[in-house]
């Protein structure tokens, strides 16, 4: 702006220096929401996390951590759910709905019948009772 000298030159400039102020209200308030919506926590580690990622030698130590944190995690579930008797339990679970379901495939046919005769006679002290032996929750 030049050399202010009549009052219409001083009612534009005014018009104008309050344009650019509201202009600059709106871009101040815009700046404001992005940087407290980057200022958040979680966004805040999101992009330091991000940043981190680029770098080759991190990004390795990452996926080695992660890796081996989940193999642990497996190796520990596994472990609590790989017990002898759980183990028994499911192999007992699977040969018995096969066995059952060989025998009321055909009730006529001979591997049923015979199934049938099997498990009726089975004594309880058989090793084999806990898998082939009627079960009494059935």
């Amino acid at each position: 702006m030049g050399q202010i000298t009549t009052q219409e030159e001083l009612r534009k400039a005014i018009a104008l220096l309050e344009q650019r102020k509201q202009l600059q209200q709106v871009e101040i308030k815009q700046e404001f929401t992005v940087v407290k919506r980057e200022l958040k926590p979680q966004n805040l580690l999101k992009n330091t996390f991000s940043r981190l990622a680029e770098i080759p030698e991190v990004k390795r130590t990452m996926v080695n951590t992660i890796v081996g944190f989940g193999l642990g995690y497996i190796s520990k579930k596994a472990s609590a759910i790989m017990t002898e008797v759980s183990l028994d339990d499911i192999v007992g679970n699977l040969v018995n709905t096969q066995v059952s379901k060989m025998e009321n495939k055909d009730s006529d046919s001979f591997i049923s019948k015979a199934i049938s005769y099997f498990r009726k006679n089975i004594k309880s002290e058989s090793p084999l009772y806990p898998f082939l032996g009627y079960k009494s929750d059935y």
